[in-house]
């Protein structure tokens, strides 16, 4: 094998969470009143519509989708938020880094509804505060039927994330913060790789990923 760096060997993971639609610790149908609602666990939708469980056996591989009923008020939105550890960083997701999104959709009625997907930056997913756009504006992925279809398309990150809705707080004082900074300071200068954090100011020490990490620290 030439290279794995960029495979799913190498941790290339879904970033979704509850992908499948299995978990639903809310109750399995829940309507937003107001104001956007969380429904199957970390899925998010618009105001004034459901989300509930749906039980299918006709799409291979698959034993459950979500089942999204617009209630006549606004378009059809379901999002989910992925929390990066560093507030304005991108971590997981540097500029220039490719992730394909890929999913099954169909409609009960005839006459179809266009599908357009979007990633973008934001300190909170239900307000969509601070936006930025990371990977371009909405892209049309195409037009449900009555039959199931996976649509699909790849982003590739163009922007930095301005914000996040990660908060970390202050350490008990400088000179603990100061301590383990010296600590990843040392596993950088043995041979580790910083994927992101590491800075420090005063008390509060960002959150910071390291990889290849010595066995020895």
């Amino acid at each position: 094998v030439g290279s794995l760096n960029g495979g799913p060997l190498a941790g290339l993971r879904n970033q979704l969470l509850n992908s499948d639609f299995y978990h639903w610790q809310r109750g399995t149908s829940v309507t937003a009143g107001g104001t956007r609602a969380y429904t199957a666990d970390r899925w998010n939708i618009s105001a004034n519509h459901t989300a509930a469980l749906q039980l299918i056996g006709d799409l291979p591989g698959f034993r459950q989708a979500l089942k999204y009923t617009n209630n006549g008020t606004g378009n059809t939105d379901i999002r989910q938020g992925v929390e990066l550890p560093v507030t304005g960083r991108p971590c997981q997701f540097p500029v220039g880094s490719v992730w394909p999104l890929s999913f099954w959709v169909k409609s009960e009625t005839t006459g179809g509804a266009t599908v357009t997907a979007k990633l973008y930056a934001a300190d909170d997913v239900t307000t969509s505060a601070n936006a930025l756009d990371v990977a371009g504006s909405f892209q049309t992925l195409g037009t449900t039927t009555t039959s199931w279809q996976r649509m699909s398309h790849t982003f590739t990150i163009d922007a930095n994330p301005a914000l996040t809705n990660t908060f970390v707080g202050p350490m008990i004082s400088e000179k603990e913060a100061l301590r383990l900074h010296e600590w990843i300071d040392e596993a950088i200068s043995a041979g580790a790789t910083l994927i992101c954090g590491g800075g420090r100011e005063g008390n509060l020490l960002e959150a910071t990923l390291l990889k290849d990490v010595a066995r020895s620290q």
